[in-house]
Formats: structure tokens, C-alpha cells, sequence
């Protein structure tokens, strides 16, 4: 929680608004309600716990919230992302029409929408990189099973994703 509280932080500084990064934490946050919901009602004991260990978490291992938890942060990081490259597309926009410079961002072909593009691609990359570390650790502690990994890896993205088209349709309804 409290680095999803500092990526929200960092997301207002390129946001300028309060409720786009309360929209950005509820999209990133969203899996949280599945992963809970499923752990409890699936109820699936760990790895470790079969083998009788008393030393190691005993709340259910199926999905892994560890996992979920990287997917939420990586999202976060992701919409942050996109917000500080929105902002540098307006700055380059506002020097393109206050001062007639062509800002070396958009020299040799390059656009304010390739900014953005190239923006998304580091994070999509960070992100998944951050995503497969918390899921290969996990299983190497013998924490989870991989289908625990593999449906909180595949299930909670999906989830953000449907709950960030339907914010962006609202949006675009209220346009």
C-alpha cells in the first residue's frame, strides 16, 4: 500500500488532478477485490503448508497475492507513466505554439505521439519484468503453486485493463 501511495504521489505531479489519480489508483487497485474474494472462497493450502510447516503464511495460496501485488504496482506505474507522457506532450505542444520551436523531441520524424508510444513500451517492459521476478520468487520459496502465479499474472491485468476501458468510455460519455 504505501508504494502504491507513492507512485499515486508521483502520478499527481504529472496528473494535476486529484481525481485522475484516484481514477488511476481504482484501475490499478481493482484485482485486489478478485484476489481476495477467490483466496477465501477457493481456500487451496500452500505448498508448504501440506507438508505440515508451521513457520510459513497460512492464509490460502490460491491466487497469489504477492503476484497480484506486482500487477497492481506495474499498472500504477504504467498510468503514471502515461500521465508524465501526456505532460510532456502538452509542454512540446505549448513550445510548438508559443515560440514556433521545434522542441528536439519532435526533430528527425519524431512526434509527441511517439513520446508517448516509446513511454509506454519502458513501462509495459518494467512492469512485466517486475511482474515474472515476484512470480518466479514465489514459486522458488516453495510459496505457491505455479497455476497460483499464472492466474494472478493473467487474471489481474485483464481485470485492470476492463476496469480502465470502462473509465475511458465513461469519460469520453461525459465529453
Amino acid at each position: 500500500m504505501l508504494l502504491l501511495a507513492i507512485i499515486a504521489c508521483i502520478d499527481f505531479r504529472f496528473a494535476h488532478s486529484i481525481r485522475t489519480v484516484l481514477g488511476d489508483v481504482a484501475v490499478a487497485a481493482s484485482p485486489i477485490v478478485y484476489v481476495t474474494g477467490i483466496k477465501w472462497l477457493v481456500e487451496r493450502p500452500r505448498p508448504v503448508t501440506a507438508l505440515h510447516s508451521n513457520l510459513l503464511p497460512t492464509d490460502p495460496s490460491f491466487p497469489s497475492g504477492h503476484t497480484a501485488g506486482a500487477v497492481i504496482v506495474a499498472t500504477m506505474i504504467l498510468l503514471t507513466v502515461r500521465n508524465a507522457a501526456h505532460c510532456r506532450m502538452r509542454g512540446i505542444e505549448e513550445l510548438r505554439r508559443h515560440m514556433g520551436v521545434v522542441p528536439e523531441a519532435c526533430r528527425n520524424g519524431g512526434t509527441a505521439g511517439s513520446i508517448e508510444a516509446v513511454y509506454t513500451r519502458r513501462a509495459m517492459v518494467t512492469g512485466t519484468i517486475l511482474v515474472v521476478a515476484v512470480g518466479i520468487s514465489r514459486l522458488l520459496l516453495g510459496l505457491h503453486f505455479p497455476t497460483d502465479v499464472l492466474t494472478s499474472a493473467i487474471v489481474c491485468p485483464l481485470i485492470s485493463y476492463t476496469v480502465w476501458i470502462i473509465r475511458e468510455q465513461l469519460r469520453s460519455a461525459k465529453a
